[in-house]
């Protein structure tokens, strides 16, 4: 059984604060663990309730290799704040990324994105569309909150570079690589119009409330938008999101 001091970290993880000075990350869900045995991440180590044993027999035979404890279900509401938990969990090292090296093809840009359903849904959607490209600005929910783990589902261990970043630099040195370097807004070409001939882009999401910065939008090549057809004001950024990943995939 995990150690008290064990829980106790464990629990501090739950904080940006500790996520980042450890390096580690949480990840919980048997679909989430599922995508990481499937990746090349490494595991730290994995703990499971004695219920998930009992109800998924198979499982001890995938993970023989990792190091692996049992946990009280009581422990693993504590550490993951749920009264639902999904009986399994694993730590994860976070990986650094060397931001001087950008790797050409397609980005997605996430500027201010503050909640963390949207954030995990996004990325999400990037990995659907084979994005492995994701910068977000250091106005962004951290991206290994444990809400946008959760909800991202396993997109973390499918993605080459996800990182927060300065997005003026990040977007002119994607722009001297000939990206091409495109917004969502308002006042953007309508997304059933918009042609792209290039396998080179980068697609700007801005916040929930605000939009992308305007310092932002001045330096990109383009615009695209979403027309409404009935009233209400505004898309989720998430859904918007993806549905400009498919027109400018498809």
């Amino acid at each position: 059984m995990a150690s008290k001091a064990e829980l106790k970290y464990l629990k501090s993880l739950s904080q940006k604060k500790y996520r980042k000075e450890n390096k580690q990350f949480i990840v919980e869900g048997y679909r989430a663990i599922k995508e990481l045995l499937n990746s090349n991440q490494k595991i730290e180590k994995m703990w499971a309730t004695e219920k998930f044993l009992l109800e998924n027999s198979d499982f001890k035979e995938k993970i023989n290799s990792i190091d692996f404890e049992l946990i009280k279900t009581n422990d693993l509401i504590n550490i993951l704040s749920t009264q639902s938990p999904q009986h399994i969990m694993a730590l994860i090292s976070i990986e650094n990324n060397d931001e001087t090296i950008l790797d050409k093809g397609n980005a997605l840009i996430l500027d201010d994105i503050s909640d963390p359903g949207n954030m995990g849904t996004l990325l999400r959607t990037a990995v659907w569309y084979g994005i492995e490209n994701i910068f977000c600005s250091r106005g962004c929910v951290d991206i290994y909150n444990p809400k946008v783990v959760r909800s991202a589902m396993g997109a973390h261990f499918h993605i080459k570079n996800l990182y927060h970043t300065n997005l003026l630099d990040l977007i002119n040195r994607l722009k001297k690589q000939d990206s091409i370097v495109i917004a969502a807004s308002l006042d953007g070409s309508s997304h059933k119009n918009f042609k792209i001939n290039s396998n080179n882009w980068a697609l700007v999401l801005g916040n929930e409330a605000h939009g992308i910065r305007k310092e932002i939008i001045a330096h990109v090549n383009d615009k695209i938008s979403i027309p409404a057809v009935g009233s209400i004001e505004s898309l989720n950024v998430a859904v918007a999101g993806s549905i400009i990943l498919d027109r400018l995939i498809n």
